[in-house]
């Protein structure tokens, strides 16, 4: 398993997939909306590359959210030509 499959199991795991909606809510309650300053350079590409994945998985509308408030609704490139692999 890999890609979506593997995005779609970890959001159906009773515990992970209510840790990933948590975390999301969090971030969507925080009055900044500028990764960088929350997490640095490198994670706020793989917030940014995980909500693409998540969304695109499950089209949740949390991930999209998330992806709005912190890059203009912007989902990563790179993550969206890996799903077109898989």
């Amino acid at each position: 398993m890999g890609g979506l499959g593997e995005a779609r199991a970890y959001y159906a795991n009773e515990i992970l997939g209510k840790r990933l909606t948590d975390l999301c809510k969090v971030l969507l309650s925080l009055d900044i909306n500028e990764p960088i300053k929350i997490f640095g350079e490198l994670d706020s590409k793989k917030l940014r590359s995980s909500m693409t994945l998540f969304y695109e998985a499950t089209h949740e509308q949390i991930f999209l959210d998330v992806l709005k408030k912190y890059f203009d609704g912007m989902e990563d490139p790179k993550t969206l030509d890996r799903i077109k692999k898989w």
